[in-house]
């Protein structure tokens, strides 16, 4: 038996809050003059004494994972001095219900019982208009206002117009066009070694760049800033050329630089790799349409290079590359039948590619080496990538070196069976025994079908957690392994009875695991435990 403690939560009482940081806090009420602001600040929690007192004042109900702190205070600034008017008692709607504050500011009111915020000093934001982006510090919004306060004086105010203009393409859209772009084949150095690129710009007002700073590293060395005229800048500097425009972002008086960091190169053939969600391109084998796992057109980026001018606003996440290439595997050689760019129901004209190739002549792609999978039909399961049938190849400048075929199938499990084996399995009494009385319990099984369902191998164990023995407050997670424990075998005797889910993938049979969850811990145990919490 192996013992592992855990933190168990119990929510017995909701009379304390935990403020969760990754969500949007609510702010206070600002008053000046006629208008009511929204305020980012809350100057009860620049004084420790004053926020227990505080908490003591409002109710359990007022807490929220949006208003941690439990309340909203109502402040008035006036005459650049800083009040306190009222707290509302809880951070939902109206009608408002406000918290009795009693004595807690007697030492702070002035002369007219005004409550002077005069324990505060700091930053105070005010903010207006739309929501517009995330910072260091927090939302950021089109109108802000910041003060700076002392002894909730205040001694300066900065206003700011915040303003993001959107690139007619999306930023996520920009990269994903740099890096189809950057022709590496150009410079056989690279072929077996990665380019990082660090690029810092700024744009004019219109989105075009302005000012441009690239640094570059290759594999684990350093960044480097290399001369504007180097090949690998240029190459860079011709991709960024590409992209029409880019946002411009104005934040507290500043425009804002763009910074990206993208591994740009990653050895020859890096292009053609598939990566998922990707639209694939489609090979013919023995009259069959097979999807294949790679992009044998980009292995050679300088052709690539040729074709990127006709498909640039084809761009569509799924399909990065622009286009869907469709091949043949023929005499054991892989040759390209056709391109269709994405807006484009018509074959794009292959001359436009290779523009020596005669009429009616067929493109062998010797250009290529790889090991692409080709797969037919839809995934046997939901998250497992195996297909009905898979074929494993390896190709070597367009010549078939060889091919795996596998043939992968599913046959469903009998949920009859399992819901009646189910049943009698949480109908035993498992309090019988002392060891498990009480106590949550989970069965957790591992089985290895035959190919008919029955089974060939069959783990279980159970998984309890409850009270450690010596220390109830305590909570401890016992898992029992035992073959020959009374309740294992009981196990293993009622699921044996089902007729199994068998999955055969790569010519072998994956196996099944799973759990059966018979009870939560329960009665005395749980008692005790509330108790010992209290």
């Amino acid at each position: 038996m192996r013992k592992h403690t855990f933190l168990f939560i119990i929510f017995l009482y909701v009379g304390t809050c935990i403020q969760v940081k990754a969500t949007d806090q609510r702010g206070e009420y600002l008053v000046i003059g006629k208008d009511t602001l929204e305020m980012l600040t809350w100057p009860l929690g620049d004084s420790e004494t004053l926020s227990k007192q505080i908490k003591n004042c409002i109710s359990k109900r007022s807490f929220s994972t949006d208003c941690g702190r439990g309340y909203v205070g109502i402040w008035r600034l006036e005459a650049d001095r800083l009040y306190l008017e009222k707290i509302i008692d809880h951070c939902g709607n109206e009608p408002y219900t406000y918290a009795n504050i009693g004595s807690v500011f007697d030492g702070y009111k002035d002369k007219q019982g005004r409550i002077e915020a005069s324990w505060f000093s700091g930053e105070m934001r005010t903010i207006k208009g739309k929501f517009l982006t995330y910072g260091e510090f927090g939302r950021i919004f089109e109108y802000e206002t910041v003060y700076q306060l002392k002894n909730g004086v205040v001694t300066e105010k900065q206003t700011y117009h915040n303003m993001i203009k959107e690139a007619s393409i999306s930023g996520g859209h920009a990269i994903c066009s740099i890096l189809e772009n950057f022709n590496g084949d150009l410079f056989p150095e690279l072929a077996d070694r990665k380019l990082y690129a660090r690029i810092e710009l700024l744009p004019h007002d219109n989105g075009k760049i302005d000012s441009l700073s690239i640094s570059l590293r290759i594999d684990e060395g350093d960044l480097k800033t290399y001369e504007p005229d180097h090949p690998y800048v240029k190459e860079l500097k011709r991709c960024l050329e590409l992209i029409p425009d880019w946002d411009v972002t104005h934040l507290y008086g500043k425009k804002e630089w763009r910074i990206i960091y993208e591994n740009i190169w990653g050895g020859k053939g890096c292009k053609a790799r598939f990566t998922e969600h990707q639209i694939p391109d489609l090979v013919y084998l023995k009259d069959t349409l097979y999807a294949i796992r790679e992009f044998p057109l980009q292995y050679d980026t300088r052709l690539y290079a040729r074709l990127r001018p006709y498909v640039n606003k084809c761009f569509d996440y799924k399909c990065r590359r622009g286009y869907v290439a469709t091949w043949e595997l023929s005499d054991n050689r892989l040759f390209l039948k056709s391109i269709r760019r994405l807006d484009d129901k018509q074959p794009f004209p292959l001359e436009r590619i290779f523009p020596d190739m005669k009429p009616g002549e067929r493109i062998e792609a010797t250009w290529y080496s790889g090991r692409p999978l080709l797969i037919y039909g839809e995934k046997l399961k939901k998250f497992r990538e195996y297909y009905p049938i898979e074929i494993d190849s390896e190709i070597e400048k367009g010549k078939v070196l060889h091919m795996d075929v596998y043939r992968n199938y599913i046959t469903p499990r009998d949920d009859r069976g399992y819901a009646a084996c189910k049943k009698i399995l949480e109908a035993l009494d498992w309090n019988k025994d002392p060891e498990l009385d009480g106590r949550r319990i989970v069965v957790d099984y591992t089985i290895l079908p035959d190919m008919d369902g029955t089974i060939q191998q069959i783990q279980v164990e159970l998984d309890t957690s409850g009270p450690a023995k010596g220390d109830q407050s305590r909570m401890v997670d016992d898992r029992i392994t035992d073959p020959n424990h009374p309740y294992i075998k009981r196990c293993c005797d009622e699921l044996s009875k089902v007729r199994w889910e068998v999955l055969y993938e790569r010519k072998e049979i994956i196996p099944v695991k799973g759990s059966v969850h018979i009870q939560n811990m329960r009665g005395n145990v749980m008692d005790t435990y509330l108790e010992k919490q209290q």
